[in-house]
């Protein structure tokens, strides 16, 4: 056969499932056409998009999964130093990533949260 199953010590109701060798070498091309096709799909992207597609898959996953409650909530403190150089770099690297954009928006965004200090 191509699984095997084997019932588990700590329950008999509960069984363990796995292929066979004769199951996983028939797994194996359809594993690798499966793996073929979703290259093709990314292949076609930029890199930028592929990053934008993998963030937007992330963000259903998290949606739709179990998402345990924070334990801790959250804590507003004063800025510490920093905390505003941080937030230009973090801003400046995720638009740069998600959107194309270069460096000039990186300093609008120190040119603002200066402002802000």
């Amino acid at each position: 056969g191509l699984v095997e199953r084997e019932a588990t010590e700590a329950e008999a109701r509960r069984a363990s499932i796995a292929l066979t060798p004769a199951g996983r070498e028939a797994f194996a091309p359809l594993n690798q056409d499966s793996h073929d096709q979703v290259r093709a799909l990314l292949d076609r992207l930029a890199p930028v998009d592929q990053d934008r597609l993998v963030k937007a898959m992330r963000i259903v996953q998290d949606l739709l999964g179990d998402r345990p409650e924070p334990k801790v909530p959250y804590i507003l403190r004063p800025l510490e130093v920093g905390d505003i150089g941080w937030v230009t770099r973090r801003q400046g690297m995720l638009y740069a990533q998600d959107y194309g954009w270069d460096e000039t928006y990186e300093a609008l965004v120190a040119e603002i949260l200066g402002e802000f200090v």
